[in-house]
């Protein structure tokens, strides 16, 4: 696994990335720990400010995926993240036309709050961290109800201050950095249901998505 530089992130904000979806033309939309949604060219990380107002529904900071509707367009769904609470608010979706967030309804049967969205085209997945299994679950979402199902543990390592993960080729990639380090270690989850320790990036990995090759040239 090679990573390849696309160019510095300058978004106009004093905070730091929290997590980011990333759409198939190759734009991405990263969220800051502040609250604020930018936009991104993945071609050379240019950055604009989106309309988004922080705080819609409550929801301060969240996880961010992409996933197809039938007719093959793209929604913006996000996953809350109360970190001083047991459980998230649940499941929203931007409209990434005007910028509201709309709630879709609570993660039903969620084992955790701390939540991160990707999705295979139309199925969208949930990542739920939880230290009892040294990992997480991996979790299939209802994009109609927020209804989880079909758990399967992934035991990325315990006390993960950071993760963030994607689905590219057959396989789920994981970006876990522990807490405490300036590591990154990044897994992957075969269909199988191996998971493998890839490489070890000496970054922090603020987000993860997947778009099309020539989106990117």
């Amino acid at each position: 696994v090679t990573f390849d530089f696309r160019g510095t992130l300058a978004c106009p904000s004093g905070a730091a990335p929290f997590s980011m979806g990333v759409r198939s033309d190759g734009i991405a939309h990263v969220l800051f720990n502040d609250g604020n949604l930018f936009a991104v060219d993945l071609k050379d990380a240019h950055c604009e400010a989106t309309s988004y107002a922080p705080g819609q529904l409550g929801f301060e900071v969240f996880g961010l995926g992409y996933a197809q509707r039938e007719d093959g367009s793209e929604e913006l769904f996000v996953s809350d993240i109360d970190y001083p609470n047991e459980l998230s608010k649940g499941l929203g979706r931007i409209d990434t036309e005007d910028f509201t967030l709309s709630f879709v309804g609570p993660f039903v049967n969620e084992p955790g709050h701390r939540i991160e969205l990707t999705a295979v085209t139309e199925q969208l997945y949930a990542f739920v961290l939880d230290e009892a299994v040294g990992g997480g679950y991996l979790a299939e979402v209802d994009k109609d109800t927020g209804e989880m199902t079909s758990f399967t543990v992934v035991p990325i390592g315990s006390g993960i201050g950071s993760w963030h993960f994607a689905h590219w080729g057959d396989s789920f990639y994981f970006f876990a950095e522990p807490s405490g380090t300036d590591v990154t270690d990044v897994w992957r989850f075969s269909p199988e249901g191996n998971l493998t320790l890839v490489t070890s990036i000496g970054e922090a990995v603020p987000g993860a998505g997947v778009a099309p090759c020539e989106a990117l040239r």
